[in-house]
């Protein structure tokens, strides 16, 4: 619960002018959408409507104009007016943390057992990479293939029922470079669950992992299961099976207690990161700068979009998948079942109903700030109504004005090739397109209502 502020309230929405994804995106995204078809087709493939819409909304993000909600304070009534986020995925800085914040949290309160776990990461030979670009959908695949080599890795190379270990797998397609790079980072139980009864789960741990064993076993897995999937040819795959430098490798870090917080947030930050944080990001000159671990890349803003937009997820894809005793079909008998309070061996699970963080809690763990603290008197505001009416919401925030022009993109593909049509609505309230050099300083917009 949000009481008074703790903090100096110092919180202020991203400034359009300052962020350099923000500048790359608005100026060129358009150019990008025209030589789409004729740079980059033959190596990305078609030009998938969701880059437009994750694009879309990452350029209305914190714009007044979307809508506002509006809070109140309940001692001197003070109004504060706060824009909406897009909530994209991989994509927008800010967003994005917010929600590795909260999955963070959630996992750790509500998920994760209280016994040791270990960091893993599985990748795949070059050769194999292009058929998970081109077809999403058998990313899949990797996940099934490192779960199955994990739990018979425990189980002496089948499958036991009732037994298996806690998995959650993050898919991750970019590389330090931004290149296409798809692999595996997963954080697992370092052992067996055993939860043949559901009320009294029981960990055994592993005392020692065959890494090289384990290899061997997930190129198996995978190879098998593209064949089955009439992705590979079952001479191509035996032909990857004669390698003797397979290209496959599998990673583990030594084991960690989920209540080490900043190890866990560090672990799954790293696997859940964006391809171009902004910290590593500068553009200058006309080029984009991206400060990789081992080098520091230089490119046009066209060639860094199409890079960057290259890892945006397709729709309804889900990157964060659960297995073994964390997948929810599990999960969902161990909570039903009445725990079992006088037994030793017993391992402690959670079963409080999940309770979802304000937004201003948030932004709080990511700032260090309330955001929504009175400005006069300290106390914490309250949501009073959400405003979607641009007139209004230009009449009382009259700064609105200088947040930079609205663009709006055609997401149909013409048939000469062109993935990008101008719009004659390029702005709104402003008789400025896509022509201009330098968008119009924003600055800060008051966020104080005068009713």
């Amino acid at each position: 619960m949000l009481c008074h502020a703790i903090v100096p309230h110092g919180y202020r929405p991203r400034l359009f002018n300052e962020s350099p994804l923000f500048k790359v995106i608005y100026h060129h995204f358009a150019d990008f959408q025209e030589c789409y078809h004729l740079l980059y087709s033959e190596h990305y493939g078609f030009f998938r409507p969701i880059i437009a819409h994750t694009v879309e909304r990452f350029l209305a993000c914190g714009d007044p104009r979307e809508g506002v909600a509006r809070y109140e304070c309940p001692k001197c009534q003070q109004n504060l007016a706060i824009p909406f986020s897009c909530k994209t995925r991989l994509f927008c800085p800010s967003c994005h943390e917010k929600r590795t914040l909260l999955w963070i949290e959630a996992i750790q309160e509500e998920l994760l057992l209280p016994v040791s776990h270990r960091f893993w990461s599985f990748s795949i030979p070059k050769r194999l990479r292009p058929y998970f670009m081109w077809n999403r959908k058998l990313l899949s695949l990797l996940v099934t293939a490192a779960n199955n080599t994990l739990a018979k890795s425990l189980s002496g190379g089948r499958l036991t029922k009732g037994m298996r270990p806690g998995i959650i797998s993050l898919m991750q397609t970019h590389s330090g470079t931004m290149d296409w790079n798809c692999h595996l980072h997963l954080i697992v139980t370092d052992g067996l669950v055993d939860y043949t009864d559901p009320a009294l789960p029981k960990f055994k741990q592993c005392a020692f992992w065959d890494i090289g064993v384990m290899t061997e076993m997930f190129r198996l897995e995978l190879l098998t299961l593209m064949v089955k999937r009439k992705v590979l040819a079952p001479e191509v795959a035996d032909n990857l099976m004669s390698w003797r430098n397979s290209g496959f490798h599998v990673y583990a870090t030594e084991s960690f207690r989920p209540a080490d917080t900043q190890t866990l947030i560090n672990r799954l930050a790293y696997a859940y990161r964006l391809p171009a944080p902004l910290n590593r990001l500068s553009f200058n000159d006309g080029r984009v700068t991206v400060a990789a671990r081992k080098q520091t890349l230089t490119m046009t803003p066209v060639d860094f979009i199409a890079k960057l937009t290259l890892h945006i997820p397709n729709r309804y894809q889900n990157i964060r998948r659960y297995a073994g005793f964390y997948s929810s079909n599990i999960q969902r008998k161990v909570r039903l079942a009445k725990p079992a309070n006088n037994s030793t061996d017993a391992v402690v699970v959670a079963i409080r109903p999940p309770v979802k963080p304000k937004w201003a809690t948030l932004i709080a763990k990511v700032f260090g700030e309330i955001p929504i603290a009175c400005p006069r008197c300290g106390t914490a505001m309250d949501l009073k109504e959400f405003i979607f009416d641009v007139r209004w919401i230009t009449k009382v925030i009259p700064e609105i004005s200088r947040a930079p022009p609205k663009l709006t993109f055609d997401r149909n593909v013409a048939m000469n090739g062109l993935a990008y049509a101008r719009s004659e609505d390029a702005t709104v309230g402003n008789n400025v397109g896509f022509d201009q050099t330098v968008p119009e300083n924003d600055g800060f917009f008051n966020q104080d209502l005068n009713w």
